[in-house]
């Protein structure tokens, strides 16, 4: 029996994730950085571990490259080659997406909730339109998320050798990898403020992997310098032109589709509170973790891949203990309020699961992409510096082309480190606003092509403007592909 419950709460989220993965919408990957990752694995299994990223010349990542994300990119690669590279990804987010759902509901039942199987199916429905679309993803997140519920298993566990495995591992697998951290840190205030014994075990295997995944690696030492520009410069102190992700929700629309996981974490902690119930450690690190974790989310779009979750989790452990109180002295008052939520849930949920399947969609079209790519890499030489029309392109170009080189990508913000003023020349060049410089082009960029989306007719305008530069041999629906003179 448990066995077979374990197995239905991983087939449930790992077929609802398969909904997504395999929406008609999505013949190949949603989002950007879903086709820089799998280009990676590909590039990896062929060449090895990547040391310079000459893909990115006029950034500092060009000689400097840290792949913050290797083990992400090493994990890719078995389901690369057993399931290609139109599916393996795809099915490698599923499992570990599905895989969250079995150490989350091992945690509630280490914590004696109720009905803890239900319950944690039924939370798979609760999330925001943006958590189902952006855990769709080939991205790190399906992953980190897997590890840090892990590891928040294995502290309770005192798993104290597993524990150091993970931290480490959490350091080869995302950049921001300072969150396994917080895990730890969680839990000494959540025994702090319990007044509860510290294992101080947990510290020394906790910090001790993540120091050790820090130094045995082999980005060491600059990966210490890119993990402060990973989190000051492009995470927490990214600036505006860094892409949508990284700015705030608009306070009511974060509410309205949150409202579920804020009805439960919020119910959670007043009815606590006003109750005067005593929690132990345990929950109340996993509430500490979720209010970092609100903090983030209030401060930038991407958390909804970790919030809602853990904010529903907490709230769920925290409302344990008061509703079965409320059961034991009013069983009818507790089936009535079980059925309005479930019948709210389910209004929630739908236009929820319909919003982010909608969403969930590849961004590109993936025939007059593959074939402009194609093209390139029949008639340029090895290493030709390809001037695109923005930075967030990148990762479509080197999925299909990694013959040559390109301008910017990934974050603008590594190249404004590398030359604020060269940036700044892209920028103008690239958005149409400059018209009369594009000789820049081919004297400060080095560039050989120029490669423009139909999403920038003015860039494409200004390019077909100048004959005497530019000499255009490959145009179909959605590109135009210059030669430059």
């Amino acid at each position: 029996m448990p066995f077979l419950i374990l197995f239905i709460i991983f087939i449930v989220p790992c077929l609802f994730m398969a909904f997504f993965q395999f929406s008609p919408n999505m013949p190949l990957f949603s989002g950007e950085d879903s086709f820089y990752h799998t280009g990676m694995a590909k590039f990896i299994l062929g060449h090895g571990i990547v040391q310079k990223f000459p893909w990115l010349y006029f950034t500092h990542l060009n000689q400097n490259f840290v792949d913050h994300q290797l083990l992400f990119h090493l994990l890719l690669i078995p389901f690369l080659k057993i399931f290609g590279e139109n599916y393996g990804p795809k099915i490698m987010v599923m499992l570990f997406f599905a895989l969250s759902f079995v150490i989350l509901y091992l945690i509630f039942k280490k914590k004696n909730v109720w009905f803890a199987g239900l319950i944690t199916v039924f939370l798979l429905f609760l999330m925001p339109c943006d958590f189902y679309f952006r855990m769709a993803f080939i991205r790190v997140q399906s992953v980190s998320l897997f590890l840090m519920l892990l590891a928040f298993y294995l502290i309770f566990q005192k798993k104290y050798i597993w524990l150091f495995v993970i931290s480490f591992l959490f350091v080869w697998l995302y950049g921001g990898s300072v969150f396994i951290l917080f895990v730890i840190l969680s839990y000494l205030a959540g025994k702090f403020l319990t007044e509860e014994k510290i294992d101080k075990k947990i510290i020394l295997y906790g910090f001790g992997g993540f120091l050790a995944g820090i130094i045995i690696n082999p980005y060491f030492p600059k990966n210490l310098i890119f993990l402060f520009s990973q989190v000051f410069q492009t995470g927490l102190g990214a600036k505006g032109y860094s892409g949508g992700e990284w700015q705030p929700y608009d306070a009511w629309y974060f509410v309205q589709i949150s409202f579920l996981p804020l009805l439960l974490f919020f119910s959670g902690f007043i009815l606590s509170l006003a109750k005067k119930f005593k929690h132990d450690g345990q929950t109340i690190s996993i509430l500490i973790f979720s209010i970092f974790l609100l903090i983030l989310q209030l401060k930038s779009k991407r958390f909804v891949e970790y919030w809602p979750f853990f904010g529903a989790a907490s709230g769920v452990l925290l409302l344990s203990k008061p509703l079965r109180q409320i059961y034991q002295k009013n069983r009818e008052i507790f089936i009535g309020g079980a059925i309005l939520f479930f019948v709210l849930a389910l209004s929630y949920a739908l236009p929820q699961i319909g919003r982010g399947y909608r969403d969930t969609k590849t961004p590109i079209d993936i025939k007059a992409t593959k074939e402009v790519n194609d093209f390139l890499q029949e008639k340029s030489d090895a290493g030709d510096i390809v001037f695109t029309d923005d930075w967030d392109v990148f990762p479509y170009y080197f999925f299909y082309n990694r013959k040559n080189y390109y301008i910017v990508g990934l974050d603008p913000e590594f190249m404004n480190q590398y030359d604020s003023s060269l940036y700044q020349e892209f920028a103008s060049i690239s958005s149409g606003e400059d018209e009369t410089n594009l000789e820049r082009i081919k004297n400060d960029f080095k560039a050989k092509w120029v490669l423009i989306g139909a999403d920038h007719p003015e860039f494409e305008t200004n390019a077909i403007n100048h004959p005497d530069l530019f000499t255009e041999v490959f145009k179909n629906e959605f590109y135009r592909l210059f030669r430059i003179n």
